[in-house]
């Protein structure tokens, strides 16, 4: 039966791969969205230089407080940024620390009402990239395209809260997962290839490492790649598959598992993505897949993910000792891939923004979203992968706000 399913998925003609039961129409289910423009504080526009910062990289939710505001937290960006050519990037602000943001939410308005800088042994970090190896290193350049010398940190990108309080971080250089302190910002334990997390991850697209982490109830860490790997440079356009990590920080018992992706509506793997995630319950996740589509348009997705009975593909290989990523629908019979429910087409609720990278789970009925704002910046490339470099201090004209939407269901996710 596992492998007449099989067939189909990779048939790629049910959307949602193998069909459950419970399969539901999650859309017709939505009883109210609440809308808002998150306000920054002077105090954070000031820490990025005047751009108008990016806190929706992450989204998550940590409770209520005295008065009844929700409390969230969120995440900057490495720093306002822009790709000058395939391999190089601008850092318009090299120096910036990224943050972790608190979010407050009623029900006239959401703003910020501090954040933290992230720490390496008591110094708050850069977003600069490491260099790993010449396939995947980019180039750090200022303002003026001119080299960087900064000492390389991390690239943060998706956010969590552990059992303990511990602030629980994904990197996309690595990628690594951190554990920091969250009265001050230190990182006091990191996963990486190779120390903690399996050495194929360091095969990683580059810039597309962790971009969606979260914690279960029973405290296991879920984290999934951006993108396909691009193992030996061959991979990333034809696998079928982007992997999902669990990490059991008490055991250091790692598994993973894989994530099938709807390759009809793109033209190649590589166009996919996926964005924020957050548990449901310790079976369950919600997550979003990006990317644009065969006919040029831009789609954002949520799915429900399954990973109750996928396979652990940790130390599975083809028969040729390949990884996984290399093969075909036939090379691939008997795996069970973590089963994927469809729960909203955000073009259908006419969300306006590309880049959804916010998922919080509020309660058994509502989740909320986030955009990165990318800083507002607004610069384009020009002849010769020149910035046109007119970007300024916050105005109207670039106050590219980070929105958050509260999405409330009728009934339980």
């Amino acid at each position: 039966m596992i492998h007449n399913c099989l067939v189909l998925l990779f048939a790629l003609t049910v959307l949602v791969g193998c069909k459950s039961n419970d399969y539901r129409n999650y859309s017709t289910e939505i009883e109210d969205i609440k809308k808002y423009k998150i306000a920054l504080s002077n105090e954070i526009i000031k820490a990025s230089k005047g751009h108008y910062t990016g806190i929706g990289s992450s989204l998550k939710f940590a409770g209520k407080d005295d008065n009844g505001d929700l409390i969230f937290y969120g995440l900057t960006d490495r720093a306002p940024n822009y790709p000058s050519n395939d391999r190089n990037i601008a850092m318009l602000y090299p120096q910036y620390s990224p943050k972790i943001v608190k979010i407050k939410v009623n029900n006239q308005r959401a703003f910020v009402e501090g954040f933290i800088s992230i720490k390496m042994k008591g110094k708050e970090i850069t977003g600069v990239p490491y260099k790993l190896d010449d396939s995947f290193y980019e180039v750090p350049l200022d303002k003026y395209l001119n080299q960087v010398d900064l000492i390389p940190d991390l690239d943060p990108e998706s956010l969590a809260i552990d059992k303990d309080g511990n602030f629980v971080i994904g990197d996309e250089f690595f990628p690594s997962i951190n554990i920091v302190n969250p009265k001050n910002g230190n990182i006091i334990r990191q996963f990486k290839p190779g120390s903690g997390l399996p050495k194929v991850l360091q095969s990683r697209q580059r810039n597309k490492g962790f971009e969606a982490l979260s914690v279960s109830p029973n405290g296991k860490i879920y984290a999934a790649l951006e993108g396909t790997l691009d193992i030996n440079n061959e991979t990333k356009d034809k696998a079928s598959f982007i992997r999902i990590i669990e990490v059991d920080p008490y055991t250091f018992k790692v598994k993973m598992f894989a994530y099938l992706l709807d390759k009809d509506d793109y033209l190649k793997s590589a166009d996919v993505s996926i964005g924020d995630m957050d548990a449901l319950d310790n079976d369950h996740l919600l997550l979003i897949e990006k990317g644009v589509r065969k006919d040029g348009k831009f789609q954002n997705k949520v799915f429900k993910v399954d990973v109750s009975k996928a396979s652990d593909i940790s130390n599975l290989y083809l028969p040729n000792g390949k990884e996984l990523e290399y093969g075909e629908a036939k090379d691939l019979k008997g795996i069970h891939f973590a089963k994927k429910f469809p729960v909203l087409d955000m073009k259908q609720l006419d969300w306006k923004e590309n880049k959804l990278e916010g998922l919080a789970k509020v309660n058994e009925k509502t989740i909320a979203i986030t955009n990165d704002n990318d800083f507002g910046i607004n610069s384009v490339s020009r002849r010769d992968y020149v910035l046109d470099d007119t970007y300024e201090p916050v105005t109207e004209l670039n106050k590219v706000y980070t929105e958050l939407w509260i999405i409330k269901f009728k009934n339980k996710l």
